[in-house]
């Protein structure tokens, strides 16, 4: 696993594979089993629809729509015991949790494939990080899948990861408060989402 990597990955802990594994990662990584993976989707379903204008405005809009099914679609699943989940989900997870989230997508079709340099990055909450919020590894993989080098590679599975042993070195972090050239709707909304991070649909850890 480690040659798909410029760094030490760590150690990856098996999760349930049932379509609710990012939850069950996320769950097993806060609060060591995967008891709130219901409610961490719950939380995460309502601010995807609160914050929608915000995330589909969102700096790096246009690499996740390229590598992900629609932001509508996402919400749909989100909504759904067993529903898949995508790089919108994981920008919704960052504000609920509070924290940034690391994912370590391999790069089995060389380091500069567009999945790997877009995916293989650090997901960044809207509003300030509480102290103490430290990030969290999350690797997202083939279960049962053996990586080929120039086949389709086809990511179905998120592991929670222990023990990262440095940072990446990809400059790319997907942030809604970064610099960018995007239009003046993207920074009220991410304003917006920012403001908000406090309310009751924050996931209490």
């Amino acid at each position: 696993m480690n040659k798909y990597f410029d760094e030490v990955i760590g150690d990856p802990i098996i999760t349930t594979g049932n379509g609710n594994c990012l939850f069950n990662a996320v769950s097993l990584l806060l609060y060591g089993d995967e008891s709130k993976s219901v409610q961490l989707r719950y939380h995460i379903c309502l601010r995807m629809v609160r914050d929608s204008t915000s995330y589909m405005n969102h700096p790096h809009r246009k690499r996740i729509q390229c590598l992900s099914p629609s932001y509508e679609a996402t919400g749909i699943d989100c909504a759904t015991i067993g529903g898949f989940s995508s790089a919108w989900t994981i920008l919704a997870l960052c504000d609920i949790i509070r924290r940034p989230v690391r994912i370590l997508y391999p790069s089995v079709n060389g380091v500069n494939d567009f999945a790997h340099t877009s995916l293989n990055t650090t997901f960044e909450p809207s509003s300030v990080v509480p102290a103490g919020h430290s990030t969290i590894n999350i690797l997202w993989y083939a279960q049962g899948q053996l990586p080929k080098q120039g086949s389709l590679y086809a990511v179905n599975h998120f592991f929670p990861v222990l023990d990262m042993k440095c940072k990446s070195k990809n400059p790319l972090t997907y942030s809604s408060s970064s610099s960018s050239s995007s239009s003046s709707s993207s920074s009220s909304s991410s304003s917006s989402s920012s403001s908000s991070s406090s309310s009751s649909s924050s996931f209490a850890i």
